[in-house]
């Protein structure tokens, strides 16, 4: 399928959400917690669309994306599934009004899990985090179709960076890739920067919205993809890949790192709600929106646009890669949605505590 919703991705500016910063997630803003579970679909794109299946030979896959509203442009970034010696990173750019293919690049830096598109003066830049250090690309003007693109310039700041960033409008805040004693096995520390990457501050943030690098305990928490700051508050997406198909304890439907959804934290790092769903909920859900039943599905980032936020769903199985995945597999969705035809997932609500407890008999870290 192409298509089956086109909502426009200039997705304005509302009123922000009143959000008392909670110390619990026990009694979360009703208001805002409903919100979160509203999500429209924009559009559909294939997982790997056949201009560029065709002309390469390495297996990649879906990481995140980023918006220009204005030139109607969505970027989404893949990353390789083996090393690779000349590329760490494939790029798709759509028209998001006819979905075609505009370009394709790939470019030499390993990109993360978090992009953010920003106009400064007249260019206008992509920024994410590479294998150590903040980046930018410069896509003022689209590169030819399988070109190859380096950064504009990369970042040294004081600490290294690790997977996820977003901007606030003011500053950057993204993720530490420095694991000090007390956090060697959390995500938790992010650095505030300027534009300029230059150090300002930090925020921590709940092990339970985060997760943990321990490969042991990796599963058993909340596994967050992305984040991005709108409406006054960081919105983090969570869900780790999840097939009915399944493969063991990695496809269990009752780990944390499976389940579907947001978080929202503060700015200060406190969280305020959380708004999750299972997987075979999500996959019943995101069926609906896409006009078929799907067997996988996770998520790939969110992205801050217009004073919304914009998230990645991956729904393509493997198996479907090289044939259903020419021309479906990807769901770009408005999070918070308050449009008419928007979806509301609250049915299948879960609670992180009750999950947390559940699956190894605790309750929700801090």
């Amino acid at each position: 399928m192409t298509a089956l919703t086109r909502r426009s991705l200039l997705i304005g500016a509302t009123s922000a959400l009143a959000a008392k910063p909670l110390l619990s997630i026990a009694a979360p803003s009703d208001s805002l917690r409903a919100s979160m579970f509203r999500r429209a679909l924009i559009c559909e794109v294939p997982f790997l669309p056949p201009a560029v299946q065709d002309n390469i030979t390495e297996r990649v896959y879906p990481q995140g994306l980023a918006l220009d509203a204005t030139e109607r442009e969505l970027f989404i970034f893949y990353s390789y599934l083996k090393k690779n010696p000349e590329f760490g990173t494939l790029c798709c750019v759509y028209d998001t009004e006819s979905l075609r293919l505009k370009s394709w690049f790939r470019t030499p830096e390993l990109c993360r899990e978090s992009f953010v598109f920003r106009r400064v003066g007249q260019s206008r830049r992509v920024y994410t985090v590479g294998l150590d250090s903040p980046l930018f690309y410069d896509v003022t003007r689209l590169p030819p179709a399988g070109a190859s693109l380096d950064p504009e310039q990369i970042f040294r700041p004081e600490q290294r960076s690790y997977a996820q960033l977003a901007w606030t409008g003011k500053e950057f805040v993204y993720m530490s890739g420095e694991r000090d004693e007390q956090r060697r096995k959390g995500k938790q520390r992010f650095i505030r920067a300027d534009a300029v990457f230059r150090q300002t501050g930090t925020v921590d943030f709940p092990l339970g919205v985060v997760g943990s690098y321990d490969k042991a305990q990796v599963l058993h928490y909340p596994k967050a993809q992305g984040v991005a700051y709108t409406k006054g508050m960081f919105l983090f997406s969570c869900g780790k890949n999840y097939a009915r198909s399944g493969r063991g304890r990695e496809e269990d439907p009752l780990l944390p790192s499976t389940q579907q959804g947001l978080i929202a934290c503060d700015p200060d790092g406190r969280r305020l709600a959380d708004a999750l769903v299972s997987p075979d909920f999500a996959l019943a859900q995101f069926g609906k929106m896409a006009g078929r039943s799907l067997q996988m599905i996770e998520n790939e980032s969110i992205t801050a646009s217009g004073g919304g936020a914009v998230a990645l769903w991956q729904t393509c199985h493997p198996s479907q890669w090289a044939t259903d995945g020419r021309k479906s597999g990807l769901l770009v969705t408005e999070e918070m949605s308050g449009a008419r035809a928007a979806v509301d997932f609250s049915e299948g609500a879960v609670s992180l505590n009750e999950v947390m407890r559940r699956d190894l008999n605790r309750s929700l870290p801090d």
